[in-house]
């Protein structure tokens, strides 16, 4: 199956649409699972497929967290900095 990584992110409020999964436009780097859409809360898990998970490799969680926030601001007007990160006690600056 190869290697693959997950970030987990916990915002205050959903900004996203109801559907289960959200795509990476305008690349699909990102496969992000909406947690909400199973009664969990304002969480999306983004799961990073090769060859992608390889270059996460070599980051730490902020840059990594920071990247995955990049991506989900091109895809949404407003979005706010998540409480809670896996890997991280609190908020990315």
């Amino acid at each position: 199956m190869g290697l693959e990584n997950k970030v987990i992110l916990r915002f205050s409020s959903v900004f996203w649409a109801p559907s289960q999964y959200l795509h990476s436009v305008p690349h699909f780097r990102y496969i992000i699972l909406n947690l909400n859409h199973f009664g969990k809360g304002p969480i999306l898990v983004v799961h990073v497929p090769p060859p992608f998970s390889f270059e996460m490799e070599q980051l730490d969680d902020r840059e990594v967290v920071a990247d995955v926030m990049k991506v989900l601001r091109l895809m949404h007007e407003e979005v706010p900095d998540p409480v809670q990160t896996h890997g991280l006690d609190s908020t990315h600056t």
